[in-house]
């Protein structure tokens, strides 16, 4: 995170205890466990993958169910978000 001290000068403050994540959107007919079991059976191509959690979120105004994807390596979501 940026930041400007009371000083004036530039600050960066780094959090490493910072777990990175993205979500997996699901189809209203899927099943979030069915999903994450199929995502943990993929977890050798997913170093860095912590956990996964089942939740609800607002898309575009409409509730969702959803993955929460969280990670170790806060570089490397990017490249798994587009997997």
């Amino acid at each position: 995170m940026w930041g400007i001290g009371e000083d004036g000068e530039c600050l960066l403050i780094i959090d490493k205890n910072f777990l990175a994540y993205c979500y997996v959107v699901l189809e209203e007919s899927e099943n979030p466990q069915e999903v994450m079991d199929r995502i943990m059976l993929q977890k050798a191509d997913f170093p860095s993958l912590v956990k996964l959690e089942p939740v609800k979120r607002i898309f575009f105004g409409r509730p969702i169910k959803a993955i929460k994807v969280i990670f170790q390596n806060p570089d490397i979501v990017p490249k798994y978000a587009k997997f």
